[in-house]
């Protein structure tokens, strides 16, 4: 109740909580909102506090291998994704074109 009562809906200009928010809601084809929810303090662990340009630094093997938290947590497919992501984003630095700049123009807002 309380994200949705105060973050859904809510705009975001932030580009570390939009990044959140993006790897969140890739999660939600293999968790529910709830349980995603209820990991969030672990996701914010393994995908270094949300900052996509760290992010794009780990490495994938290490991150990949059975046991380890972000391997429980997430398919290998949605790591890599993630990963990916943040890579993609990191590309835009130095931040002349935010993620948040990004959002708000392919939202007309």
């Amino acid at each position: 109740a309380t994200f949705h009562d105060e973050e859904w809906g809510v705009p975001v200009h932030d580009d570390k909580k939009l990044f959140e928010l993006l790897v969140l809601s890739s999660a939600l084809s293999e968790l529910s909102w709830p349980a995603i929810l209820s990991k969030r303090h672990i996701f914010r662990e393994v995908f270094a506090d949300f900052d996509p340009v760290a992010v794009s630094k780990i490495n994938e093997k290490k991150m990949m291998t059975p046991g380890t938290t972000a391997s429980s947590l997430l398919s290998d497919q949605k790591l890599r994704g993630i990963i990916e992501n943040a890579r993609q984003i990191s590309k835009w630095e130095p931040r002349d074109y935010r993620l948040a700049v990004f959002y708000c123009h392919i939202l007309n807002i």
